[in-house]
């Protein structure tokens, strides 16, 4: 490289890694849009390559594959293959250099939280996919980083079962997937390790949220309980129930108390109640409050002139407090229903066509909304908004997350929340 500023500049984030490089190399391209010498910057949305006359950024997301071969870095994109060549002493750089940049932004869309807790580099393996990699550990998940379209989140939440093979660790979800690693060499012990930690961590968390939740079991009840309603995860209302009546009732209660009562009430009446499943989440404190804020700020404009604001209720507070959402299956077993009572959004309800068991279809379901961090539009989002620029994270995402790939082609529809009676005759249309 004839001109290299190796100033790297940490992610602002703190997902780690580099975030967006100032360093500027030299070379030659050979590509459909740009052939000559070529200047070549690494930013945290894609390469900038700059002849004398033209300009073209190659977005990150339409990379399928990096490569380096002998001196040459090959780049396979979608709108053709680049080669570039002529880079001098400082080629391995600029590609260590740019494979970083492009995991570090598949790992942000795909919902890295925080800073990697481990980092190491080795083989993976799963499906008919295997490769070199980037894995880093986070607090909530394991993320595959390579330089091609392979990369995965692997959430703990869905870990039941590790085992070391010779060199080689395989890890086993509750999905039926299964993720090897090897050549890890040295690192494969703390890798392990660190694995467990990270479990034994996110199990003390769900042991917490069970705890606040339900103040009325026992701290034993309540790590058993997390095994089974781990925060975030739907499951099935009849055997929580069964395994833990207080928590049982305690989800009916709060789904009472939340916005979509009323649907709540009318969905167990034209859906089947033995297939019915609930997930909860906390809300961050300082969303609760800021939510606690709009409301007491709306109930101070309804009160008329000279009138006392009245404070909220323990209900009322707590229904700011939860996020909640309800998984059943239709009476004809054709379709699945979603109904969402988050508190910072509006009230949604989602349908799937039926072609699996429920129990599957609410594992594809729960595996889909962790991988989006609870964002669903990119669900229901029309194949030909899809392709808009402001969607490019999400297409990215999309390419590497089968949940979301099959729950997109399972959508059927939304049912809107005008009033009950409007929601129920959609709903009734859409279940067919």
């Amino acid at each position: 490289a004839d001109d290299m500023d190796n100033d790297l500049q940490q992610d602002p984030e703190g997902s780690g890694g580099i975030a967006s490089s100032t360093s500027v190399y030299s070379g030659t391209i050979d590509s459909p849009f740009l052939i000559g010498e070529v200047s070549l910057t690494i930013d945290q949305d894609g390469l900038l390559t700059e002849t004398l006359f033209d300009r073209v950024m190659i977005a990150y997301e339409t990379i399928e594959s990096l490569l380096l071969d002998n001196y040459v870095v090959h780049l396979r994109a979608r709108n053709g293959d680049i080669r570039i060549s002529r880079l001098g002493q400082g080629c391995e750089w600029f590609y260590r250099e740019l494979w970083e940049a492009f995991a570090l932004k598949v790992q942000t869309v795909l919902h890295a939280k925080g800073a990697p807790l481990f980092e190491t580099k080795g083989r993976y393996t799963f499906n008919d996919r295997q490769g070199e990699a980037l894995i880093r550990i986070f607090s909530d998940c394991i993320m595959i980083l390579p330089p091609n379209k392979d990369g995965r989140r692997i959430p703990l939440v869905f870990i039941n079962g590790m085992k070391r093979e010779g060199y080689a660790l395989s890890i086993i979800l509750t999905t039926g997937e299964h993720y090897m690693f090897s050549m890890l060499g040295l690192d494969l012990d703390p890798f392990e390790g660190k694995i467990y930690e990270v479990i034994k961590a996110l199990q003390g968390r769900n042991t917490n949220f069970i705890s606040t939740l339900d103040s009325s079991l026992g701290l034993a009840s309540a790590m058993n309980a997390a095994r089974q309603l781990p925060e975030g995860i739907a499951v099935r209302h009849k055997e929580l129930s069964k395994s833990f009546p207080s928590l049982g009732s305690l989800l009916e209660k709060k789904l009472h108390n939340s916005r979509i009562s009323d649907y709540y009430n009318l969905l167990k009446m034209i859906c089947d109640q033995d297939n019915l499943a609930i997930g909860i989440f906390a809300l961050p404190e300082e969303e609760v409050e800021r939510l606690k804020r709009e409301l007491l700020e709306t109930m101070a404009e309804s009160a008329g002139e000279g009138e006392t604001v009245p404070e909220l209720t323990s209900e009322q507070e707590d229904a700011l407090r939860w996020a909640l959402w309800v998984v059943i299956l239709a009476k004809n077993g054709r379709k699945v229903i979603a109904e969402f009572a988050f508190p910072n959004e509006q009230t949604a309800t989602y349908i799937f066509h039926m072609n699996t068991s429920f129990d599957q279809l609410l594992a594809i379901l729960n595996r889909g909304l962790e991988a989006t961090s609870m964002q669903r539009e990119i669900i229901s989002l029309p194949a030909d908004q899809l392709w808009n620029d402001s969607h490019a994270n999400d297409r990215m995402a999309l390419d590497r997350t089968q949940s979301v790939q099959v729950l997109r082609k399972l959508y059927a529809g939304r049912a809107i929340h005008r009033s009950p009676e409007s929601w129920k005759k959609s709903l009734v249309e859409l279940i067919g």
